[in-house]
């Protein structure tokens, strides 16, 4: 005969409640190997025990009792590949939100220590990806709506967050426009241009930047600063741009 655990050892095994191993047979996800047919006892082989370790450890993944169930009533050799393959890209998706976040974060760390009228040249290891700007540049070409509908097809063809909206910008580079957008180190993309260092110049208030006419090579990009106690939005305006 072979040996079978109750439910009560089953949900002990498992750090399981026995209502959730009976709420388990309810939705046909673990059947018992047998019922009593008298007391209506559960009891299972122990080769379910490692099933239940598995549904536990796609849980723990992220699935639903939904899509576990499916698979298991599948039970192909090709559909657990499949399974993982989903979750690997899951987590990979992961990582690049997270890595965003953080991104965002030592981002907005640096902008609220810097000081706003220190002109001085910085280091820098800022990650652009530039793309040739077909708005015509004026001075507040930022806010124009064909610039930031621009913005938003290039991160819609790269299939990017909405958080990658954040600190959108243009440069000249030898009489050339281009619109750019920060990434952090967690996207690779065609068009990618390492800035090292510029020399920074006041923060640029909205509406209070005069277009440059000189020729020479500059960057204008949203910001924000600490300024008298509050947070300022505008912009950033940097001259002698050295790229990789």
């Amino acid at each position: 005969m072979i040996p079978l655990l109750s439910i009560g050892e089953m949900a002990k095994k498992s750090q399981l409640s026995i209502q959730r191993l009976r709420y388990y047979d309810k939705i046909g996800l673990l059947v018992p190997a047998f019922t009593d047919p008298t007391s209506g006892y559960r009891y299972y082989e122990a080769a379910q025990e490692e099933q239940l370790n598995f549904i536990q450890a796609l849980q723990y993944m992220g699935f639903s009792l939904q899509a576990i169930k499916q698979y298991l009533s599948q039970n192909t050799s090709e559909s657990l590949p499949e399974l993982l393959i989903k979750y690997q890209q899951k987590l990979t998706e992961d990582e690049a939100r997270i890595a965003r976040k953080k991104w965002l974060i030592n981002r907005y760390q640096g902008l609220l220590k810097r000081n706003p009228e220190n002109t001085e040249a910085v280091k820098t290891t800022r990650l652009l990806l530039t793309e040739p700007l077909q708005t015509t540049i004026h001075s507040t070409v930022l806010n124009d709506p064909l610039f930031q509908q621009e913005v938003q097809e290039l991160i819609n063809r790269l299939g990017l967050s909405k958080s990658y909206l954040q600190f959108p910008g243009y440069l000249i580079l030898d009489d050339q426009a281009f619109l750019f957008i920060e990434l952090d180190h967690s996207v690779s993309a065609p068009g990618e241009h390492y800035l090292l260092a510029s020399k920074r110049h006041p923060l640029c208030k909205p509406q209070t930047w005069d277009l440059n006419t000189a020729s020479e090579n500059y960057l204008l990009q949203e910001t924000v600063s600490w300024m008298d106690g509050e947070l300022v939005h505008g912009y950033s305006y940097e001259t002698n741009l050295y790229f990789e």
